[in-house]
Formats: structure tokens, C-alpha cells, sequence
């Protein structure tokens, strides 16, 4: 077996050896990454949006027959 010798200039210059993370799963972690990247609050909006025509169109479509 070979010996490696790791106190090299270029390990002390911050490149490091990488070792694999597994990355985090689950709705909350989701949910997290959502909000971070801005996503959630333009579904919110969106959502919104929806609901509030959902109501006027309702609404102005029950009054048409009275």
C-alpha cells in the first residue's frame, strides 16, 4: 500500500478533500427551500389571486338571475 503524503501547498490554499453529505428530505425542508428561493411568496399571491376572482365571479353570476 502506498503511502500519501497530504501536506501539499495546495490542500493549505483551501482546497479540500470533499466528502459526500446526504441531502435533507422531508415537507418541512420543502417548504424551507421554498421560502428561501422566493418561491412561496409568489404562490401565495397566486393563490390569493385565485380565491379573490373565485368570489367575484361567483358572486356576479349569482346576481344575474335575482
Amino acid at each position: 500500500m502506498e503511502r500519501m503524503d497530504l501536506s501539499q501547498p495546495w490542500f493549505d490554499a483551501g482546497l479540500q478533500i470533499m466528502v459526500h453529505k446526504p441531502p435533507a428530505v422531508g415537507l418541512v425542508y420543502f417548504v424551507h427551500q421554498l421560502y428561501e428561493n422566493g418561491y412561496l411568496k409568489s404562490y401565495f399571491w397566486i393563490a390569493i389571486s385565485i380565491i379573490i376572482a373565485s368570489v367575484f365571479f361567483n358572486d356576479s353570476r349569482s346576481s344575474i338571475g335575482s
